[in-house]
């Protein structure tokens, strides 16, 4: 694998992620059991010890290693995947054999018939094949990452080490603070698909635009404030999260973040999407619709890398165009099989208005704060007072009416105080 890239370094990567390979394939057997049977928080609190992982080991190692060379820190960082994969399939193993006599009789007075191995297999199939093939999309990116970059920006005039350097930056800094916000967006998912599955097969019509409505409006409540926080804070982030990069690199860093992360509005929306239309039964579209966003991806970056001025940008642009236009496809086909209208002003104007609320104070306490000397502890401090400006604006706006809150944890809270006016009348 390393020799299809133009890193054979690459190597090193490509051995420190193998382990994950198999502590994956069997953690997701733990996880679709726990998500057919609607017990949802051993999925959660193992992706709660996977982030942690990636987030504790990957970091560590990335920022330890780094003085080594760029390669040795994606190293490192993806070492912190298979560690965190091994923590993630720990903690649902250990929550399956807590709730294994519970499990048991849940599925004993299950309403549905027993089935024949060979209906079951083929059933499993049909759901699992394209499914696979969309999860191996995600990764087939980096590929074309790795395999474009270095010599399109040779091409260019770079040298080795710039196009490394540039690389690194993309895809082991900015790639994975990228994909950070996709741990809530994706858990959304998971556990969109069980509830459409449910109210699809009872034939629960308005349940089911219900839930596809809510699971879209979560998908931009969680995705368009992070892109925005990642916008603003890209530099002081960065700065904080990997102090040993230069200037230059801490420049190149903070312009393909202001480039990637309009990629996660998007990618929230893929992954919330894929949950819904899967529920209903139609895994394939969302493989094929992140299929045609592959495609764009390629093309877009085969055109705009060989823009001098662009270079590096491309990579970071193609990528958001990826998403964007798989996101877009999947809410549309959504809209059309579920017949379920998107309100415009409660769906996108409210958490977009209330996204540049928040965007607004996190610059001015940055601004403010790090001029007085406290570098990290403004970045530090932006971060709470946007989530604390966001949480409010949240309630003030009510972004979820009295209903859709009764579908989330905790929303019973949430309902008495944002509509507790209305509950007095």
């Amino acid at each position: 694998f390393a020799a299809i890239t133009s890193y054979p370094e690459t190597v090193l990567s490509f051995r420190a992620l193998a382990p994950a390979l198999l502590f994956v394939s069997v953690m997701c057997a733990y996880r679709g059991y726990l998500q057919g049977m609607q017990q949802m928080a051993g999925t959660a609190l193992s992706q709660i010890a996977e982030q942690l992982g990636k987030l504790v080991i990957g970091l560590t190692l990335a920022i330890k290693l780094l003085p080594k060379g760029p390669e040795y820190a994606a190293m490192g960082a993806l070492i912190g995947v298979s560690a965190s994969e091994l923590m993630g399939l720990i903690v649902v193993y250990l929550f399956y054999r807590r709730r294994k006599g519970e499990l048991d009789r849940l599925a004993k007075h299950s309403a549905s018939k027993p089935r024949g191995f060979g209906t079951v297999s083929k059933a499993l199939l049909a759901i699992a094949i394209p499914i696979t093939i969309g999860a191996s999309i995600s990764p087939l990116t980096g590929m074309v990452d790795s395999a474009l970059i270095g010599r399109m920006l040779t091409k260019l005039g770079y040298s080795e080490e710039v196009t490394k350097t540039a690389y690194s930056l993309l895809r082991t800094y900015v790639t994975t603070l990228i994909n950070m916000p996709g741990v809530l967006t994706m858990a959304l998912a998971m556990s969109l698909v069980p509830a459409i599955s449910a109210k699809n097969a009872m034939r629960d019509r308005e349940s089911v635009k219900a839930t596809a409505r809510l699971g879209l409006k979560l998908a931009l409540i969680i995705g368009i404030p992070c892109a925005v926080g990642l916008f603003v804070l890209a530099q002081p982030i960065i700065h904080m999260l990997y102090p040993k990069l230069t200037e230059a690199e801490l420049a190149l860093a903070t312009d393909l973040m202001h480039t990637a992360s309009m990629g996660v509005i998007f990618l929230s929306m893929v992954q919330a999407m894929t949950g819904v239309v899967q529920g209903l039964g139609k895994p394939q579209i969302p493989v094929f619709n992140l299929f045609i966003g592959f495609v764009l991806k390629v093309i877009t970056m085969l055109i705009l890398m060989n823009i001098p001025s662009v270079n590096i940008q491309g990579a970071a642009i193609s990528t958001v165009v990826c998403y964007a236009y798989a996101g877009v496809a999947d809410t549309i086909y959504m809209m059309r099989r579920t017949k379920c209208p998107v309100k415009l002003y409660d769906t996108f104007i409210k958490p977009v208005a209330a996204s540049v609320a928040m965007g607004l104070t996190v610059h001015y306490t940055y601004a403010f704060l790090s001029g007085r000397g406290h570098g990290t502890l403004a970045t530090l401090a932006s971060v709470i007072a946007g989530i604390a400006v966001y949480g409010i604006l949240v309630i003030l706006l009510k972004m979820l009416d009295a209903n859709e809150l009764s579908f989330i944890p905790g929303g019973s809270k949430l309902r008495r105080i944002m509509y507790r006016n209305a509950s007095k009348r």
